[in-house]
């Protein structure tokens, strides 16, 4: 395995095949998508469910035996796309200012325009077995939509593990 700390998704009963699946899809990304991973590629990559993506990037977060990733928020300016805020933590409920074009983001509007992405903390170890050259599963390979705070109630259906991952505003 890439990150043998991935193990410990067993514990949390998660099928050995998505375990796999993701610590292959971790371990083969590009060196420049490290700091900003999106489930939802990951989703679209393997033709996985969403709410099973998110599940297994929760654990990959809080789960102190895993502590593979860390959630990073980024609010994108409503008017000209701009990276206006970054943070790892819990987004003050206030207005924001565009440095860019001078656009005053309202409080209700920060989810709106907040994304969620992960950055993955540990270096992959090398392989000690033979994986497999496997390309990405499914025929839908290509640029997934960016996850959003605003997404939070499509994707939750009432789950704990998904629901913290959102718990910045």
């Amino acid at each position: 395995m890439f990150f043998p700390c991935l193990e410990n998704l067993k514990k949390a009963r998660f099928p050995i095949q998505s375990v796999k699946l993701f610590d292959w899809w971790l371990g083969t990304r590009r060196q420049n998508t490290l700091s900003s991973l999106n489930p939802l590629q990951f989703s679209l990559d393997c033709e996985i469910d969403v709410q099973h993506t998110l599940k297994l990037f929760s654990h990959a977060v809080f789960d102190p035996e895993i502590a593979l990733l860390r959630r990073k928020y980024t609010v994108f300016c409503p008017r000209c796309t701009h990276k206006v805020f970054k943070s790892n933590d819990i987004i003050e409920n206030n207005e924001l200012h565009c440095d860019n074009c001078g656009t005053v983001i309202k409080p209700h509007l920060i989810q709106d325009f907040t994304e969620l992405t992960f950055e993955l903390l540990k270096v992959a170890q090398p392989l000690e077995s033979n994986y497999p050259n496997l390309h990405p599963l499914g025929g839908a390979q290509g640029n997934a939509q960016s996850l959003r705070i605003s997404d939070m109630n499509r994707y939750i259906n009432n789950d704990d593990d998904i629901r913290r991952l959102y718990d910045c505003l």
